[in-house]
């Protein structure tokens, strides 16, 4: 039963997770290239 939740957690998790962590990778580039750009 315990092998049968993880895969269910990943299951559940990793479509949940990925958005939010490519959100996040996205927001932080996004940070980045407008402070360049203030500097500049």
């Amino acid at each position: 039963m315990e092998q049968l939740w993880t895969w269910v957690g990943d299951y559940v998790i990793v479509p949940i997770l990925a958005p939010i962590i490519v959100h996040l990778v996205l927001h932080q580039t996004s940070d980045r290239a407008k402070s360049e750009r203030t500097k500049k």
